[in-house]
């Protein structure tokens, strides 16, 4: 799979709130959220860097917080960990 950046028509970011919005993905498109080394530091809920996650879509709304938000990732591969909204 290869990345490309998004262009700043693509999203917004509020420093006071520390949050960033994407404006859409379409369908079987994925968003990289964070780029972590795994191999050299193995993280923990209280050290992982996402603190929330809210997508929103056809097929509603789902919140993730805390914790949450670090358990909810599902390793595809080796390099690879995600969390899929359908």
């Amino acid at each position: 799979m290869s990345w490309h950046e998004l262009s700043p028509s693509d999203y917004a970011f509020d420093p006071v709130s520390r949050t960033v919005s994407i404006n859409s993905l379409k369908p079987g498109e994925a968003l990289r959220i964070e780029q972590l080394n795994l191999v050299d530091k193995q993280y923990e809920a209280w050290d992982f860097p996402v603190e929330e996650i809210a997508i929103s879509g056809a097929a509603g709304e789902i919140r993730i917080q805390g914790d949450q938000v670090y358990k909810s990732f599902v390793a595809e591969s080796k390099k690879t960990y995600t969390i899929t909204y359908r």
